[in-house]
């Protein structure tokens, strides 16, 4: 015990100057956006070189469920491209630059489920395309946005955190409203500014409103899992089952508009 004083006491100037150091750079990164957004980056970048890593041994062991999952998603491709083939036959027959989305595969490296803004990184990054305020999507649905990007890896912000906001519509009536989470159940979200006299009712289904550069129209978000209308108040509450699952996302496209960024100018200065 004694010995453990004596080496506190001989290195008490140091451990104090290392305490000082450790608050004044919690100071710095408090109050100053730009070394937040700094280490926003370098962090997202470190984390995802890691579990890069740890996934690819992972993946390893999980070949013959990964090859069953990418068979159930490419018969649903098919099955989507079929029916356009079936609806639109003289769309499909245009170039791939005049059309309007482009796709990018990535795999998801990371992420969270238990935070109020839950996180996902994606290993594709500003060397393959990817920019702030794409889309993601996966066999199922909408995944999230992309919020930050280094070179090879992306920030994804997903439907479960406090941060998104989705615009979504009933499919059944076209009523559009917004998606947006509570903070709860990772499984669900919520659609807000609905009115209480709409038509909707369980399981009717929710996609994107297309009123944006990020989603198409019609991508699926969830199913109404729950509707309770009061006529003091002007809106429904509706409760969604999101058909994304996040505790097992793993491979997702990242939507690209060609128009994004003019829509985006657009917007901003009609507001």
């Amino acid at each position: 015990m004694s010995a453990l004083l004596r080496f506190l006491l001989r290195f008490a100037n140091f451990f104090e100057f290392l305490f000082l150091e450790v608050v004044a750079f919690l100071f710095i990164l408090n109050f100053n956006a730009f070394q937040q957004s700094a280490v926003y980056r370098f962090n997202a970048s470190a984390v995802a070189s890691i579990y890069s890593v740890t996934n690819a041994c992972a993946d390893y062991f999980h070949l013959k469920s990964e090859n069953e999952r990418l068979m159930d998603e490419n018969n649903l491709l098919l099955n989507r491209i079929a029916a356009l083939e079936a609806q639109t036959p003289d769309t499909l027959a245009a170039s791939a630059a005049e059309l309007p989305y482009r796709a990018y595969a990535a795999k998801v490296v990371y992420g969270s489920v238990n935070r109020l803004q839950n996180v996902l990184i994606i290993n594709r990054g500003a060397a393959d395309g990817v920019a702030v305020d794409m889309g993601v999507v996966n066999a199922d649905g909408v995944v999230g946005m992309v919020d930050a990007v280094s070179k090879h890896y992306a920030v994804v912000v997903p439907i479960i955190s406090t941060k998104s906001m989705v615009s979504g519509k009933i499919a059944k009536n076209g009523y559009i409203g917004s998606v947006v989470w509570d903070g709860l159940s990772p499984e669900c979200a919520e659609l807000t500014d609905i009115p209480y006299h709409v038509d909707v009712a369980v399981g009717d289904t929710v996609v994107t409103s297309g009123y944006s550069a990020i989603f198409a129209s019609g991508v699926p978000i969830g199913v109404v899992d729950d509707v309770e209308v009061n006529s003091n108040r002007v809106f429904c509450k509706i409760k969604l089952r999101l058909l994304v699952n996040y505790r097992t996302v793993d491979a997702v496209h990242v939507v690209d508009c060609a128009h994004r960024d003019e829509l985006k100018q657009v917007v901003e200065e009609a507001q």
